[in-house]
Order: C-alpha cells, then sequence, then structure tokens
C-alpha cells in the first residue's frame, strides 16, 4: 500500500523590489559611519552589486571587500548572500568623508 507524499509547505517568493524580505534568511547591515546611519535609499532605487558600486566611488572591488566590515566603510546591506549598494547612500557616505577632513 503506497502512502501519500509528505506535505511541504513552501513559503510564497517576495514580490520584486520587497524590502526586507528575504525568504526567512536575515538581513545585515553596514555597522554605521562614525555612529550616524545612512538615510533610507530612495523610492525605487535599484542596489548595485560591489563591482559596480566600487566603480561609482572610484574605488576597486577588492578595497570595497576588505573595508566592508569596519566602522567608516560604505554603506551596505547583506540580502541572502549577497552585499547590496546604493547611490544614494554612496553619495551620502562621501559627503560625510568630506566633513571629517
Amino acid at each position: 500500500m503506497a502512502t501519500a507524499p509528505a506535505k511541504i509547505d513552501l513559503e510564497p517568493a517576495p514580490p520584486l523590489g520587497a524590502v526586507g524580505q528575504t525568504r526567512g534568511r536575515d538581513l545585515q547591515f553596514w555597522p554605521g559611519f562614525m555612529g550616524r546611519r545612512a538615510p533610507a535609499p530612495r523610492d525605487g532605487e535599484l542596489p548595485m552589486n560591489t563591482k559596480r558600486a566600487a566603480h561609482y566611488i572610484r574605488r576597486s572591488s577588492r578595497w570595497m571587500e576588505a573595508v566592508r566590515h569596519e566602522e567608516n566603510s560604505p554603506p551596505w546591506r547583506k540580502k541572502g548572500g549577497l552585499f547590496e549598494y546604493f547611490a544614494s547612500q554612496l553619495d551620502w557616505w562621501q559627503e560625510q568623508l568630506a566633513d571629517t577632513w
């Protein structure tokens, strides 16, 4: 006599562009710039990967990876296994660096 297959409860995929939903995985955020948080990304702003973000701020992707967890690194968020950067936050970060010099 055959048994019925086990019922699998699948979690639905989040809608495209959903923020804060990563199919059960937690978002990790950048530690902050001298105790300050970057402003939220603009509405509809698409994230960049490490290579594009490095090009945007005129640095290498190896540099981005090396300083990622330091206090004064560019703002990022980790979604699943990928690091994401937003242009508006990178602009804010560069302004903060200019103010400290």
